[in-house]
């Protein structure tokens, strides 16, 4: 109470009724009287430590200009504090120990003749002081606590509101608390409830703090999302579908909400309600009891029945519960409780014809606690339509205890009704269902109280009855095999499976595996892993099924060291080794466990079987046997051996008895190793390790086997269509991709490594092989470029090929170079080899060389002189450009036809020259010939060729020149020379011999001609150039 006390004890002195009192809020209320009159109500709410209420407190009445203050004298008082303690009110005790919360009611009639019914008629009432310690509004302004409320006197039984119950005065934090607003509603009027901020004056609301606004009054869980509101059939503070709420901070609030009353839609009168309520400490066990019923939504046919249980519990078990109704003055209510622990209440109604209305009948139910310090309530309100039309449901519900489940079996079985239904089954204990039948596990014996709802949107009423069951102390059968789901046994061994029966009603008969034995038990025996099934059935008929794996747990691997043996006589006993170690020695009578020895005596000759047991851990048996031979005296056994090739790895040699020894070439620790060099027949000799044995010969042949060798390159260029495989011994087999006989497919292969395999049988049927990689080298795209076509002295030109690194060879190529300035016209192919790993390749590329040429049949003689000039330029050039040397001539001085004619007017001697050219090629090549055409004057006569006769040497220059003259035309020895200036004048005479040099000063520089005249009068003259 510590907290409770503290928050109480500020006090506030103001008043405006002359009163000195905290003020914790309260409301007005009204009734409206048939003779023009009305009721007025004043309930205040007072803290007991502050100055009690005077005995009278003024209200003003207003309506327009009508105005008149009234005195409400005091009617009565009440503690409405709810803690626990004595059952004296808080407020009236004078050891200052239980503080709390009183209500002050003051209420008076008052004649309505001064005012209008077509206006409200307003209640207003003022007094100072709301407690200081109010946390959610601003107090500065003011502290008053202002109530009003309005109605109009029009409408008889206009009255509002009327609690059923005090106003909480107080919560605690953390638990839930029940805000029940609900109020008498006799006549059926439309009532609205919306929360309102509360005022200190006419039209003036109070400023909420920081955090706190007309829909978050408090402070209370999921306040961050969630808004309060009131519930419209509970009429309970509510925050979303939650009926009700749970204060997280001790505090003190002000909160306010306005009541509102319509009559067939037509507002008829409102009240302010304001007052506060304290959030005080809660002890850590007291909890909110709860009050069940599975819907709060009802019909009931006028003349029918509704009847309802309600179960109340509370989750402190040290609390009792009470559940309580609202008085009402409905007729034909009736309600019942027993006030035990965890109370139960019954309410049954029986309306009549008169309670056919459209409005619901509000019915609200109460169940309070006894704990400390506060007692917790909660309310439950339901609603009750009465109609008089509709069908009507008729049920005959079943509700048995199942002996075979354990559970209680539900059955609606509706006889009667409209159809579309809609089943609800509640009642203590979890016991919640929404269809007709349902089965429920109550978990406890006794009598199990439920209740059974029908309801249908056709019928005019809700089939609902109240009942109880009884569910005994009893087990349901239920049976199992070793109580597990799955075992394990030894393989092929008998294994026992007995079932485990709970409850059930004896006898109880058992079939295992589909009826296959009905005893109380059943051997298992198997191999393999399997499932075994049983079904059991007792006197009620119950059945219980139930199966069982059963794996197979192998048994242990037991094994005996060594094989079969055979034993000379001999007071020495062989040592026995069985594994796993531990295990038990049986059989001949020469066995001795404990020694774990054979001992070969005499009465043992001939076959002895030896047993080895081992049992495991979970009892699983293993055994082995062997078997020891006893004689006097053994004859080894070499055995027999066929032929195998040299190549063979090793030949395994067994003789019996077993254990001795092997002598011979190549042989090593019971193995022969053949090779090439032990071909033909090997003879072995086998020596027992008994002492009563004799040696055995055996002989084995190796056949030739020789080895293979493969003679192929390591690797092969791809630009080879195929690679010929040589192995030796030759008459062998190729295998591997890509080969085909003794042909290796290099370009099927590609790149890469390839793998190829040589197999020779030898003549004596003996295989040997031998395998080889081989790598195909991708041969790289070798390219000497494209053809040219060039003219000549077109100077050194590249030549360009890919990849670069290779050689180039070819007619005036060198170093990657071509000549053509020194080259005549023609083609000319150029070759590019490139090397690279294994690939040697080789490209050509052609060079189209056009030189410019020309000739003239006649190129001397008088004037005027025709010279028909023959080109003999190369193939290649498409056009072609002539000058004659005659510019006298003007435009016939040139020319672009491929073989021209020119015709020489005037004596002299002329240059020729002739230009060839290649338009895509984008060259050209000129020739020149200088003094080619000599044409001679008139009076010049016989002139022939100019190349009868040679002149040495010719150019000259000028001094002194030797000139050698040498004709095979002309005849004689002698010859007159005659030397011409290149127009024709006569400058130097002479006779000269033929062969002999003839000496001469030479001119200046220029042109001349030298004619030679015979004896025979025949003339030739030759052009003679001085520099």
């Amino acid at each position: 109470m510590k907290h409770f006390i503290k928050l109480l004890f500020i006090l506030l002195f103001c008043g405006i009724n002359d009163v000195f009192a905290d003020i914790n809020g309260g409301y007005i209320s009204y009734r409206v009287l048939p003779n023009d009159s009305v009721e007025l109500t004043l309930s205040l709410v007072r803290s007991c430590i502050g100055l009690p209420f005077n005995q009278n407190q003024t209200v003003s009445l207003k309506q327009g200009s009508t105005s008149q203050s009234i005195s409400l004298p005091r009617v009565r008082m009440t503690d409405i504090t709810a803690l626990c303690g004595p059952t004296f009110s808080p407020c009236s005790s004078t050891n200052f120990i239980y503080y709390g919360f009183e209500q002050n009611v003051f209420s008076k009639v008052v004649s309505l003749a001064a005012y209008s019914a077509s206006a409200p008629i307003q209640i207003q009432y003022a007094e100072c002081c709301i407690p200081g310690s109010v946390s959610n509004v601003n107090l500065l302004t003011s502290n008053n606590l202002y109530l009003e409320a309005s109605f109009f006197k029009g409408y008889t039984l206009n009255e509002g509101p009327v609690f059923r119950r005090p106003l909480p005065a107080v919560f605690l934090v953390g638990v839930p608390n029940y805000y029940n607003a609900d109020i008498i509603n006799s006549n059926g009027d439309s009532i609205v409830y919306e929360l309102s901020a509360p005022n200190y004056a006419s039209g003036s609301p109070y400023t909420y703090n920081s955090s706190y606004t007309t829909n978050k009054q408090f402070q209370y869980s999921g306040s961050g999302a969630i808004s309060l509101s009131f519930d419209p059939v509970s009429r309970q503070l509510s925050t979303g579908s939650t009926k009700y709420v749970v204060p997280t901070s001790q505090q003190m609030a002000l909160i306010s909400y306005t009541i509102s009353r319509y009559r067939n839609g037509v507002f008829i009168g409102n009240t302010k309600v304001a007052h506060t309520i304290l959030m005080t400490a809660n002890t850590s066990t007291n909890q909110t009891p709860v009050i069940n019923l599975n819907s709060t939504t009802y019909k009931v046919c006028a003349g029918g029945q509704l009847c309802l249980s309600l179960y109340s519990s509370d989750a402190n078990s040290s609390d009792s519960t009470y559940v309580f109704m609202d008085n009402t003055t409905v007729s034909g209510v009736n309600f019942t409780t027993n006030n035990q622990k965890n109370a139960t209440g019954n309410f049954c109604w029986s309306p009549n014809a008169s309670h056919v209305r459209n409005e619901p009948y509000y019915f609200t139910f109460s169940v309070r606690d006894n704990s400390c310090p506060k007692t917790l309530e909660s309310f439950l309100t339901i609603s009750v339509k009465v109609d008089s039309v509709g069908g009507v449901i008729q049920a005959n519900p079943t509700v048995e205890y199942n002996y075979c489940t354990g559970k209680v079996d539900f059955a609606a079985n509706v006889q009667q009704g409209p159809g579309n239904y809609q089943y609800q089954w509640w009642g203590p204990g979890g016991l919640t269902a929404l269809t007709a039948n349902h089965n429920f596990n109550y978990g406890s014996v006794g009598w199990k109280s439920f209740t059974l709802r029908i309801s249908s949107p056709g019928a005019c009423n809700d089939y609902v009855k109240n009942d109880s069951v009884f569910v005994p102390q009893y087990t349901p059968l239920k049976v199992t095999i070793f109580d597990k789901s799955d075992t394990i046994s030894c393989s092929n061994a008998p294994f026992l499976l007995q079932p485990t029966i709970r409850g059930g009603m004896p006898p109880i008969n058992f079939y295992w595996n589909n009826n296959t034995t009905s005893s109380n038990s059943y051997t298992f025996q198997s191999i393999t892993p399997d499932t075994v099934y049983l079904k059991a059935v007792d006197a009620y008929g119950c059945v219980s099924y139930t199966s069982i794996f059963v794996r197979t747990r192998q048994n242990p691997v037991t094994t005996i060291a060594g094989d079969n043996k055979t034993l000379c006589i001999s007071p020495l006993g062989a040592e026995l080794f069985g594994s796993p170690a531990g295990g038990f020695w049986s059989g001949s009578s020469c066995v001795n466990n404990f020694q774990k020895l054979f001992i070969p005596q005499l009465s043992c000759v001939g076959q002895n079987q030896i047993i080895y047991t081992y049992t495991d851990t979970n009892g699983c048996i293993g055994r082995d046997t062997v078997v020891y031979t006893v004689t006097d005296k053994v004859k080894s056994d070499a055995g027999t051996y066929t032929s195998v090739c040299a190549t063979t790895g090793f030949v395994q040699l067994n003789g019996t008895p077993a254990g001795g020894t092997w002598y011979g070439d190549s042989v090593r620790l019971n193995k022969f190793y053949p090779s090439q060099f032990k071909v033909g027949l090997n003879q072995l000799i086998y020596r027992s390790p008994l002492s009563c044995s004799e040696d055995d010969t055996t002989y084995l042949e190796v056949l030739s086997a020789p080895p293979v060798s493969i003679q192929v390159p390591d690797s092969f260029c791809s630009n080879v269509a195929q690679a010929t495989l040589i192995a030796s011994p030759a008459g062998g087999s190729w295998f591997g991709n890509h080969i085909l006989n003794d042909k290796f497919n290099l370009q099927t292969a590609g790149a890469g490594k390839h793998e190829i395999a040589y197999y020779y049988y030898s003549p004596a049927g003996c295989l040997t092989s031998n395998s080889k990689w081989i790598t195909v080298q991708a041969a790289p795209t070798v390219s000497a470029g494209t053809d040219l076509t060039v003219c000549k002295n077109s100077g050194t030109i590249n030549l360009n090929a890919t990849p670069s690194g290779g050689n180039w060879s070819g007619q005036l190529v060198s170093l990657g170079k071509f000549n053509s300035d020194s080259a005549f016209g023609g083609t000319y192919t150029n070759v590019y080899q490139y090397s690279s790993g294994v690939c040697n390749l080789r490209d050509t590329m052609k060079i189209h060389l056009l030189e410019a040429g020309f000739n003239a049949a006649v190129v001397s003689g008088n004037a005027p002189l025709t010279v028909n000039f023959t080109n003999t330029s190369s193939t290649g050039f498409d056009y072609y450009s002539w000058v004659f040397g005659d510019p006298g001539s003007g435009s016939a001085n040139i020319s672009s036809q491929t073989n021209p004619s020119h015709t020489y007017n005037n004596q002299g001697v002329y240059q020729v020259k002739l230009t060839a050219g290649n338009t895509a090629a984008a060259c050209t090549h000129a020739v020149t010939k200088n003094a080619y055409i000599a044409v001679g004057p008139n009076g010049v006569n016989n002139l022939l060729a100019l190349d009868g006769f040679s002149i040495y040497p010719n150019p000259s220059y000028s001094g002194v020149c030797e000139m050698l003259l040498l004709s095979p035309i002309l005849s004689g020895d002698t010859y007159n020379i005659q030397v011409f200036t290149s127009d024709g004048k006569l400058c130097h005479s002479a006779v000269a011999t033929e062969g002999v040099p003839y000496s001469f000063e030479t001119f200046k520089v220029g042109i001349y001609f030298v004619k030679a005249i015979d004896n025979t009068g025949k003339q030739m003259i030759k052009k003679l150039i001085i520099h």
